[in-house]
């Protein structure tokens, strides 16, 4: 009788460390996940930021042709006038 619970706990306690290697194995591919999802969110983030600075830079831009087409047009108006 004694023998027998003593398998039981064996048994038991193999199962137990069984499970407890599994769960171990599982937490270990949710942080490698993780730490891939941050890196992604990292490179979303400064695509983000190169984008914003680009339209920045497209603005700018923008204004400066449209001062110079103004320019081009007052001196245009200037040799109609």
């Amino acid at each position: 009788m004694a023998g027998s619970a003593i398998e039981l706990i064996e048994d038991r306690t193999r199962a137990s460390v069984t499970t407890m290697d599994q769960i171990h194995r599982e937490l270990q591919e949710q942080a490698s996940a993780s730490h891939n999802i941050a890196g992604n969110a990292d490179q979303v983030s400064a695509m983000a930021r190169h984008t914003l600075d680009s339209a920045r830079e497209v603005e700018t831009e923008t204004r400066r042709l449209q001062q110079l087409a103004q320019n081009l047009n007052q001196t245009l108006a200037a040799f109609n006038g």
